[in-house]
């Protein structure tokens, strides 16, 4: 274990926590800018209403949630075995946010001419968010693993959440009359890229591949955190880029 000081410099060295610490402090800096591009140029260049601002605003402070606080327990986890919990529980709940800040947008733009919709889902999302925000937190939700894999109870809830957002796809594509109309055909591969870069991401994370079937020859580079790291930054620059 390191102090404190150390843990501040530790981001200037090269180390297996390089590019997990980098690739989510840009991606920070990356989504402030879009907070700051969005609310002072963007929106009102359009006529945004003040709804528009805050749910925009609110899905880029999910993204910089989910950014800061992985760099930060990336950073300041190897301090003590306590410290590396509380900054675990921490970047679990930035997960969180990252998710659902994808939900919000999505679904307020898709179900925005269907308000009883709209008020359901969101009202859906809510509850999700403290489900989520709050099982990191529980004692020994970490700790608990389905038997004889990697897999914890709070990653199946993550992807039971993930998988939640089909439903309102679904149901979006059946309120626009299926893949013929035009507005779907649009939309439909970029909801495509999302879900498949996280898939991947997903698929590295549990898999541990290539360090499993390599050992020692990623220690560095290429190992399965890392790709889940810019994996899952993909996805989101990719959703708030459209």
């Amino acid at each position: 274990f390191i102090d404190n000081f150390q843990s501040n410099f530790s981001m200037f060295h090269w180390t297996n926590e390089t590019i997990n610490i980098w690739s989510h402090l840009l991606g920070f800096i990356y989504f402030t800018y879009c907070q700051i591009d969005r609310n002072l140029y963007s929106l009102p260049s359009i006529g945004a209403s003040s709804t528009d601002h805050i749910v925009i605003s609110l899905s880029l402070f999910g993204a910089q949630m989910c950014m800061f606080l992985s760099a930060t327990f990336h950073i300041f986890g190897c301090q003590s075995s306590q410290s590396r919990q509380k900054y675990l529980q921490l970047d679990l709940f930035g997960i969180s946010a990252g998710i659902l800040s994808m939900y919000i947008t999505g679904i307020y733009t898709s179900f925005f001419c269907f308000e009883n919709h709209l008020r359901n889902y969101l009202a859906v999302l809510l509850c999700l968010f403290l489900i989520t925000g709050i099982v990191p937190f529980r004692k020994d939700s970490l700790d608990s693993k389905v038997i004889g894999s990697r897999i914890g109870w709070v990653h199946i809830i993550y992807t039971t959440v993930i998988l939640f957002g089909l439903c309102p796809i679904v149901h979006w594509v059946i309120l626009h009359g299926g893949f013929g109309n035009p507005h779907v055909v649009e939309w439909i591969p970029s909801v495509l890229i999302v879900y498949s870069l996280t898939g991947a991401a997903f698929f590295f994370y549990v898999s541990m591949f290539p360090e499993r079937i390599r050992p020692g020859q990623f220690d560095l580079v290429g190992c399965s955190h890392q790709w889940w790291h810019l994996l899952i930054l993909a996805a989101m620059v990719s959703w708030q880029v459209r």
